[in-house]
């Protein structure tokens, strides 16, 4: 009975042990993969490829699963194709190993999808279709010409910045081709004397010309113009034919006529700046060069700034204005000197030395009917100032700390300006006066001697010295009072919290709140004017350029 136990026991223990190999190892080992497998080729066979795809590799080498996985991207990859999704399409085929012959279907895909955006004029989704493309494949070298065949159309359609965007995707082999495009493109346009429309085409001809072509590229083009000129003087128009001839590489002294003429022609008009930068250009030829002594003058105030947001032009007497004015509109004035006020307004000094007004007329500034003999005129924040040709200053607007009662008395003033709430002149005899507000100490202008001209900013002011230096008091929070150690200057000019110098050579320096790149001065050239506002500087040069630097 005792040996019938034991072996009772023992045999349960057998059938436990074994129970515990097929749970926990035959199964696992050989059940289960023979299931999940037998799961996988039944989603394959129902069109789940992805699914199968991904059951096959966790099997980590069974069977064949590798190959069946593989099978299963490709038929994925297949679908997609089908579907149209050519991403999913190239994602599959990589995962399933894709043979040339299925890289090249979906290539040609993507070459027809290519071909067809850039038909539709969709450039960006051609380009990601052509970037798609395996490396290697024979439609890389089709994508030149695709790309060809759109910029010429946009060239015949006259968009020359889509045909340039399309252009210059192209590869080196197609340089030739395309500079010949870009130069027929500019001779089209001369048979209608559309000359800034030929430069800019004949431009892009030798910039993709390259060095190899571009003394062949630059003679054909010169060719072109001298056609032109000819056949505008055939017409009777020999302006236009000099004009044309002028844009030659050759003939100098024909080039410099044209461009003289053209100065005098803008000069004559009215747009000054465009005609110094011509007289410049002309250089050395006839008069050019005193045309060009004689504007600069006129165009030293050709810019005003006054609030953080607005400033004004004055070209040959008219006004223009700039930036946020709100429902204020430049006026129709003939005017000979301009002023911008902090809060938005705008005054005028018309030949007569009357004096105009427009923009917000706050705390009374724009009661200025009754001003004349007036020279020049001068804008705090709501504050006007007039100084008249004997030496009398005129002012109205807010006078809240004696900046507009406080000028009644003065005389003998040469110049005059203001700032937010106070006014500073400059006497015949170099030293200052001031009035208003005095919280920073800017109307502490006692100790400067040999002035000859102030600049106000909000709460600082700067002057000239005769002898080229200059001297600052008031608020120096921002550094805008140091200009002590400045020299060699021809004018001094003040914006809200920043100081510009413009030295004798025409070169800018600047000190002050540079927070928004207003002080970034350095390296401008031929600087003729200047102007400084809230957080913002204003620079015109002889050439005609101008700068904006700030807010």
């Amino acid at each position: 009975m005792r040996k019938l136990f034991v072996l009772l026991i023992a045999v349960s223990l057998a059938l436990i042990i074994a129970a515990g190999v097929f749970f926990f190892y035959l199964f696992p080992v050989k059940m289960r993969p023979a299931r999940e497998y037998r799961a996988a080729v039944a989603q394959f066979e129902s069109g789940e490829y992805v699914s199968a795809a991904l059951q096959f590799e966790d099997m980590k080498g069974y069977a064949d699963s590798a190959e069946r996985a593989k099978a299963a991207w490709l038929a994925a990859g297949d679908a997609a194709f089908e579907d149209g999704d050519l991403a999913q399409t190239r994602t599959y085929y990589l995962k399933g190993g894709a043979d040339t012959q299925m890289f090249e279907k979906l290539d040609s895909e993507y070459y027809k999808q290519g071909v067809q955006a850039y038909a539709d004029n969709k450039r960006v989704e051609a380009e990601n279709c052509f970037s798609c493309i395996s490396e290697g494949s024979a439609y890389l070298a089709l994508l030149d010409q695709v790309r060809i065949s759109c910029g010429e159309r946009f060239l015949k359609d006259g968009d020359l910045e889509s045909a340039e965007k399309v252009l210059r995707l192209c590869g080196d082999a197609s340089r030739s081709e395309i500079s010949g495009l870009w130069t027929d493109a500019g001779s089209e346009r001369l048979t209608t004397y559309d000359l800034t429309g030929a430069a800019y085409c004949f431009a892009k001809a030798i910039a993709f010309a390259g060095d190899e072509l571009r003394d062949t590229v630059s003679r054909r083009i010169d060719e072109e113009w001298v056609s032109a000129a000819r056949r505008a003087s055939a017409e009777g128009n020999p302006d236009l034919a000099e004009k044309l001839l002028a844009r030659t590489g050759s003939g100098s002294e024909v080039r410099l006529a044209a461009v003289y003429t053209e100065a005098a022609a803008a000069e004559a008009e009215g747009r000054l700046a465009e005609a110094l930068a011509l007289y410049c250009s002309a250089a050395g030829y006839s008069d050019a060069d005193a045309r060009a002594d004689a504007l600069r003058p006129r165009l030293r105030s050709y810019f005003n700034a006054g609030g953080s947001g607005c400033f004004a032009t004055l070209e040959d007497g008219k006004v223009g204005f700039e930036g946020d004015w709100g429902v204020y509109t430049a006026p129709d004035w003939d005017a000979v000197s301009i002023a911008c006020g902090m809060s938005r307004f705008v005054l005028g000094v018309t030949k007569d030395g009357r004096v105009t007004f427009t923009g917000n007329d706050s705390d009374g500034c724009g009661a200025v009917d009754a001003w004349s003999g007036v020279t020049a005129v001068s804008a705090g924040r709501s504050h006007s100032v007039g100084l008249t040709s004997d030496g009398r200053v005129l002012a109205c607007g807010a006078d809240d700390a004696g900046q507009v009662s406080g000028v009644s008395s003065w005389e003998g003033i040469t110049a005059v300006d203001c700032g937010a709430r106070f006014t500073v002149g400059v006497r015949a005899d170099g030293t200052l006066i001031a009035c208003g507000d005095d919280s920073s100490g800017q109307c502490g202008v006692s100790g400067a001697h040999g002035a000859v001209s102030v600049a106000c900013g909000a709460a600082h002011t700067v002057w000239l010295g005769s002898d080229g230096t200059a001297g600052a008091v008031g608020d120096d929070s921002f550094g805008q009072c140091g200009v002590s150690s400045w020299s060699g200057l021809a004018a001094v000019y003040a914006g809200a919290n920043h100081t510009v110098g413009l030295l004798r050579d025409g070169t800018l320096i600047a000190c002050g709140d540079n927070s928004h790149g207003e002080c970034e001065v350095a390296g401008y050239t031929g600087v003729i004017s200047v102007a400084c506002g809230d957080g913002f500087t204003l620079i015109l040069t002889e050439n005609g350029t101008r700068i904006r630097l700030g807010n």
